[in-house]
């Protein structure tokens, strides 16, 4: 998965974060879903609560990014 968004969280992100690790199997799982039409999940099909959840995930752990980004800078 590499979004902007992806991109901004792991680089500036680490696994002392809560949720970081958890995050990135998300992301693999993902990522392996699309790549292989489907077929690495049962039925083809992956459970929207799934995108849910990370998609919520991602959205924290990326404020927390541009928070760090910010704070750093000043």
């Amino acid at each position: 998965m590499d979004t902007p968004r992806y991109k901004t969280i792991i680089s500036v992100l680490n696994s002392s974060n809560e949720g970081f690790d958890e995050y990135i199997e998300m992301s693999k799982r993902i990522s392996l879903f699309v790549e292989t039409d489907g077929a690495s999940e049962a039925n083809g099909m992956m459970e929207e609560s799934y995108v849910a959840q990370y998609t919520v995930l991602q959205d924290i752990l990326y404020k927390q990014a541009l928070e760090k980004k910010k704070n750093e800078l000043c």
